[in-house]
């Protein structure tokens, strides 16, 4: 996959909230139409929360189906649900208590349980269950961490090269060893049927740049796992991240 072709660039964060909201949208309303259902994996960290602010409000709320979306995510820390470090905290806050989905539709990943390796397989169930064997959802949100992390795949994880499942426990994961986590493995990523990947701020920058250069190695950055994408994958960044990019891998879609 050409990840060139993939980048839309934003005049600012805003931008990038709101294309990617359409994206959401227009997603769900497909999905609806050929299988009778939604499933969207949200993410964590900062990337998403703008994101999640717009599609709370009351110009996105009612343009979603969410009675018939089911949401997963892509990686969980091992911190109970209402820790302020918690991915489904965050996204509980920001967006789920203020749309309709169905509790029963919030598939959240048990971070606080000391048995990491049944949650991760419990999840896993879960999640094939829902999406298939392949985990294939409709679409999976990312964000890419300054070190060109997604997930809790982190740069060096063996489970980058060598999956062992669609869901894992990562014990002292590389550049993070105090959290233990639990994470989607690239496999998952490979069956989606839109990736949706969120970079903003110029301390992204780096990671985008490295994100688009074909000699860099995905074992170092493993966000050029969406490489391998089968479905769609979106690149929206803001004009501040993209400033580290070289102007050859930009496609602009703001309005001057």
């Amino acid at each position: 996959m050409d990840l060139k072709s993939a980048l839309t660039v934003e005049k600012d964060s805003a931008g990038v909230a709101d294309r990617a909201a359409q994206i959401v949208t227009n997603s769900s309303r497909a999905a609806i139409a050929s299988r009778g259902e939604f499933t969207l994996a949200l993410t964590g960290g900062g990337s998403p929360l703008e994101l999640y602010d717009r599609l709370a409000s009351s110009a996105y709320r009612s343009q979603i189906p969410w009675q018939r979306t089911r949401v997963f995510w892509g990686d969980e820390r091992a911190v109970p649900p209402n820790d302020p470090l918690s991915n489904f905290g965050v996204a509980h806050q920001r967006l789920l208590e203020h749309v309709p989905v169905p509790s029963d539709h919030v598939h959240r990943m048990q971070g606080e349980r000391a048995d990491l390796e049944n949650a991760a397989c419990e999840y896993q169930n879960v999640l094939t269950s829902v999406a298939g064997p392949h985990g294939a959802l409709d679409v999976i949100l990312l964000g890419v961490g300054t070190n060109g992390h997604i997930f809790s795949l982190f740069p060096g994880c063996p489970e980058i090269a060598q999956p062992t499942g669609l869901v894992v426990a990562l014990r002292n994961p590389p550049m993070d060893p105090a959290v233990n986590r639990v994470t989607f493995t690239p496999l998952p990523l490979r069956a989606a049927r839109h990736v949706i990947v969120l970079v903003q701020g110029e301390n992204k920058a780096q990671a985008l740049a490295r994100l688009l250069d074909p000699t860099e190695n995905i074992s170092q950055v493993p966000a050029k796992l969406i490489e391998h994408v089968t479905g769609q994958v979106s690149i929206l960044a803001d004009r501040a991240a993209a400033e580290g990019a070289k102007s050859g891998f930009v496609r602009t879609s703001e309005v001057s």
